[in-house]
């Protein structure tokens, strides 16, 4: 799109209203609205997606035909943001969105009719005409807290050269905090891992390693769980470990093997 003359407030629910024909009985379609600064960055405003098998019903899903348009409404999530004079908006369409959304079975290409698809953004740029229909709420105060250890986040996107995979690692320390007034400490971390390999959507698999501790003067309890998902053509394939310590000693230790079959996803 061409770059705003004039600064743009968006507020509420964007709509995209697209005509698309796909070359596989089962697709996804995603959307997403970026802002594009004059210096070439960035930034996500909203997205939404639409599982295309569900497009007429999602209670009753069915193939989609091969070939053939179809027109699709997709509600993308609410957003208050500012699209500035001089900046641009971008429209990006896939139909995958690796890790958010599982891949479908197979490769699925998709051809758009843009001469009949639009994006509908809900613009108010007179504040006046917005009326609040609320009183300003009320809200606790925050618990004090005595921090033990400080959180922080690594998020890194790799490429295995010699096996085609694209890794994304993802981990996460809560950090470890004491209520001061109930002398009860809790934190946890969780490391997500999702993998894929070029051009082969049945190679997705996600590990999550997680833990969790709550403790106070008498007990110290900790939970270490782990889940793997992956797939073939058919099925999902889920895989959960459960080991639970009370006073550092294992105290619960169970794992959960289940197959899920696939249905237009």
């Amino acid at each position: 799109m061409p770059k705003q003359d004039t600064t743009l407030n968006i507020i509420g629910q964007p709509v995209a209203k697209i005509r698309v024909k796909p070359d596989k009985e089962e697709a996804n379609l995603h959307v997403r609205v970026t802002d594009v600064h004059p210096t070439g960055e960035k930034t996500l405003v909203t997205k939404g997606q639409l599982n295309l098998n569900h497009y007429k019903s999602h209670e009753f899903p069915e193939d989609l035909t091969v070939g053939e348009y179809i027109d699709v409404e997709i509600p993308l999530d609410v957003i208050g943001y500012q699209i500035e004079a001089g900046h641009s908006i971008e429209v990006t369409i896939s139909p995958t969105y690796w890790p958010q959304i599982w891949p479908d079975k197979e490769i699925v290409n998709l051809i758009v009719d843009f001469s009949h698809s639009e994006l509908l953004l809900p613009v108010i740029n007179d504040f006046n005409e917005v009326r609040l229909k609320y009183e300003q709420s009320e809200t606790a105060a925050p618990l004090e807290k005595e921090i033990i250890r400080d959180g922080y986040r690594t998020r890194n996107v790799i490429k295995k050269l010699t096996t085609d995979e694209w890794v994304l690692d993802d981990f996460s320390d809560e950090g470890l905090r004491t209520l001061t007034e109930t002398n009860i400490t809790y934190g946890s971390t969780n490391h997500n891992v999702y993998t894929i390999k070029e051009g082969d959507p049945l190679s997705a698999k996600v590990e999550c390693d997680w833990t969790v501790q709550v403790k106070d003067s008498d007990i110290d309890t900790n939970v270490v769980t782990k889940s793997v998902m992956s797939c073939d053509a058919d099925n999902y394939y889920l895989y959960n470990e459960m080991t639970g310590y009370s006073n550092n000693e294992q105290c619960f230790y169970k794992t959960w093997n289940k197959t899920v079959p696939r249905y237009y996803t």
